[in-house]
């Protein structure tokens, strides 16, 4: 609740399309760690910048797609979007006062979808936040204040009548912003804003290395956030308890919030290192990428993009092979030797079909992509830089063979 007072080839392709194009992120994570794990965070690192930030991450459609697989009222909720001018009363308590009464009806998907875009906030935070605060994901039954309540952004708060002199002075408590569509948008208003000196925001501006105290324990713990972002969260809510189910949350839907979103151009490949092989895995999907890296960040280090293959200027199947014995993958562009490694190699190796496509020759402006043979796991390596592979050449002979060219890439 708000308190504004308070301030490369790994990973199993087969295996990423039979669980990790599962729609229901709680059997990802079922399969990942097990039933009943309860997950927790670092006090100090809730969510990095990048996923904070990372507002294009879903659109509406995707929202809306994403509620659709929830058991909760969202998904057919359509009302009034946030109000302008909101009027509260200051002699009467405001708990559930003039909900949602704003601007014209819209589904949930779009309110919130609309107001990240405005306020620069990912989606999957405040849909993480409506799970937090009113379990609005996931419950079947709503109450009196559960929607104008949404995210418990203003609530508790107070407004003053009278003359704080006068024997009948009394505080009132109310819902500053109440209403679904008003929640979304002054929630994600007030977290773009708190640190930072935005939006009227008179919370102390965040500084590396200063602390926040969770005011729900006796004696008071101090939290030191790491980053801007986890600042926001314990200004919002200064509850290690209530960011650490923030946390969980999600990890659940989305994979680890303190993790980074992958992001490259059209035609990126995008490289990973499995720490517990040494092997590497790659892939052009942008969407598997980020499941990788948001879903397996125990497992798989996001190393950046490693080459730009253009759909539209490349024309070479690239065959991608699944090791079934050492959990891998195998990468090539030659038909010839995809043939031979079905026929005979077929009790090891899964065919996947094609990954993506590259050029079978150097054509201009494309970038040779070279190929290793690890010895010690029996994997391959594939990059497109030269400092790289003269380096492995000359350093890690003993563990690599070098096997030359193993396709182009157009960028």
């Amino acid at each position: 609740m708000q308190n504004p007072k308070r301030y490369i080839a790994e990973q199993p392709h087969g295996f990423t399309r039979r669980v990790l194009a599962v729609l229901s992120a709680s059997l990802i994570i079922f399969a990942l760690f097990g039933a009943g794990t309860a997950l927790a965070a670092p006090p100090g690192l809730i969510v990095s910048d990048g996923n904070f930030r990372d507002y294009n991450s879903m659109s509406a459609a995707d929202i809306q797609a994403f509620l659709e697989t929830k058991s909760g009222p969202l998904k057919s909720l359509t009302t009034a979007d946030y109000d302008k001018v909101i009027t509260l009363s200051k002699t009467t308590n405001n708990l559930n006062a003039t909900p949602d009464v704003g601007e014209s009806p819209k589904k949930a998907s779009l309110i919130i979808w609309e107001a990240c875009q405005a306020w620069k906030i990912n989606p999957k935070v405040m849909l993480a936040m409506l799970e937090k605060e009113q379990s609005l994901l996931t419950r079947t039954s709503l109450g009196t204040t559960t929607l104008a309540r949404a995210i418990g952004a203003g609530c508790p708060g107070h407004l003053i009548y009278d003359d704080p002199a006068d024997p009948n002075y009394n505080p009132v408590a109310t819902n500053k912003y109440p209403g679904f569509g008003n929640q979304m948008w002054y929630g994600a208003r007030l977290l773009d804003g708190y640190g930072e000196g935005k939006n009227g925001s008179t919370v102390k501006l965040y500084t590396p290395g200063m602390y926040v105290y969770d005011i729900y324990k006796t004696p008071n713990v101090k939290v030191y956030p790491a980053n801007i972002s986890t600042y926001k969260l314990y200004v919002y809510n200064p509850s290690i308890e209530g960011n650490t189910n923030f946390w969980n949350i999600y990890l659940k839907y989305f994979g680890n919030p303190a993790g980074q979103p992958v992001n490259g151009p059209e035609g990126a490949v995008f490289r990973f290192y499995n720490v517990k092989n040494g092997s590497h895995f790659y892939s052009a999907s942008l969407t598997e990428a980020n499941r990788v890296a948001a879903l397996l960040y125990s497992r798989y280090r996001y190393e950046g993009v490693s080459y730009v293959a253009t759909p539209a200027k490349n024309a070479a199947p690239l065959y991608r092979f699944y090791n079934k014995k050492k959990g891998s993958h195998f990468y090539t562009s030659s038909a010839a030797e995809r043939d031979r490694v079905k026929t005979k190699m077929k009790s090891t190796f899964t065919y996947e079909g094609i990954a993506y496509n590259v050029s079978a020759t150097p054509d201009p402006g494309a970038v040779t992509v070279y190929r290793f043979f690890n010895k010690k796991n029996g994997t391959h390596f594939y990059t497109a830089s030269l400092a790289e592979r003269d380096n492995v050449i000359k350093t890690l002979s003993a563990r690599y063979n070098y096997e030359g060219i193993a396709f182009y890439a157009v960028p």
